[in-house]
């Protein structure tokens, strides 16, 4: 005996206007998780605008890195090459973070400071624009200032007679080339590295012993004024 197939009944027009309209009533999670807009209509002329969720990009290189599928800063791959060649500290207001003042401290206590004047280090900016204050940078090395050297106590460490070599990051947590080797004075390094907010600031010290010659070309050493012998990381 040959089971016949049951015919499905067709709707009606009635029943696939409802079907329609419960379809306009619905919340697309696609286009939520998109950030996209979206109109839903309720009943016949009820109609509301629903926003799309906020998308989160990674907080250091703002979702432009090599792998833009990361979201948080915590598993950034771009912060992660700057840490291997640097040490990290990370400038905040949050959860009572002591990221400035052990910056400070390593400044004026240890950070070595060459002796030997660079020519490049004699003109240094004293001042810098709101954007660069705001960004991620590297500091590569420091100079006495030539007001040191003509100090009888040379033993004296004041951030106003030193200055920084520093390379700033762009949005993307790379080197910005048309900001990278730039020199500072100490009251620009002191603007730098005082933060009063919330919003989490990057910066990573390349001066010895955090110097990896891994990254660096023949001769950059000495061109930077290298006065402890560099760590291999």
């Amino acid at each position: 005996m040959v089971r016949q197939a049951t015919r499905q009944r067709g709707k009606r027009p009635a029943e696939k206007a409802n079907d329609k309209a419960k379809k306009k009533n619905k919340v697309d999670g696609v286009y939520q998780r998109a950030g996209m807009k979206q109109v839903v209509t309720f009943g016949s002329d009820d109609r509301v605008v629903v926003n799309g969720k906020t998308i989160k990009n990674c907080t250091f290189c703002n979702g432009f890195g090599k792998d833009a599928k990361h979201k948080q800063y915590t598993n950034c791959p771009e912060r992660q090459c700057q840490q291997r060649n640097a040490h990290e500290y990370i400038l905040t207001t949050k959860d009572n973070s002591n990221g400035q003042s052990t910056l400070r401290e390593r400044i004026l206590n240890s950070m070595p400071v060459n002796s030997v004047i660079n020519p490049i280090m004699t003109k240094p900016y004293n001042q810098l624009s709101t954007d660069l204050l705001s960004r991620n940078f590297t500091i590569n090395s420091a100079e006495w200032t030539s007001e040191h050297a003509a100090m009888s106590n040379r033993n004296v460490r004041r951030i106003e007679f030193m200055c920084f070599h520093v390379s700033f990051l762009a949005s993307n947590g790379m080197v910005d080339a048309d900001r990278d080797g730039i020199v500072v004075d100490g009251s620009c390094m002191n603007s730098l590295i005082t933060h009063s907010k919330v919003a989490r600031k990057f910066v990573y010290d390349r001066t010895p012993p955090f110097y990896s010659p891994l990254t660096a070309t023949e001769g950059e050493g000495e061109a930077i004024g290298l006065d402890v012998e560099p760590v291999v990381m």
